[in-house]
C-alpha cells in the first residue's frame, strides 16, 4: 500500500469517528483533524525523500555502483 493511500485511510478513520461521536456530545474540530492529516503527511514524504535518494552510507554505495556499471 502506497503512502497517499495510508494518508487516505486514517483521514477516513478520523471523519468515521468524528461522525460516530457527535451525536453523543463529543466533538473533534475539523482543524484537528487537519493537523494530524498535515503531519501524516510530512512523515510521508520526509520518508520518500530519504528512501529514494542516496543520502546514506549504503545509499551512497550503491550510488557508486549503480554509476561504476553506468547503470544511472
Amino acid at each position: 500500500m502506497d503512502k497517499a493511500s495510508v494518508i487516505r485511510v486514517v483521514i477516513g478513520v478520523l471523519g468515521l469517528i468524528k461522525l460516530f461521536l457527535e451525536p453523543y456530545g463529543y466533538e473533534i474540530p475539523q482543524e484537528l483533524i487537519d493537523a494530524i492529516a498535515n503531519v501524516i503527511a510530512v512523515v510521508a514524504i520526509a520518508w520518500v525523500g530519504w528512501k529514494n535518494n542516496y543520502l546514506s552510507k549504503k545509499g551512497k554505495k550503491q550510488k557508486e555502483v549503480l554509476q561504476k556499471y553506468d547503470l544511472k
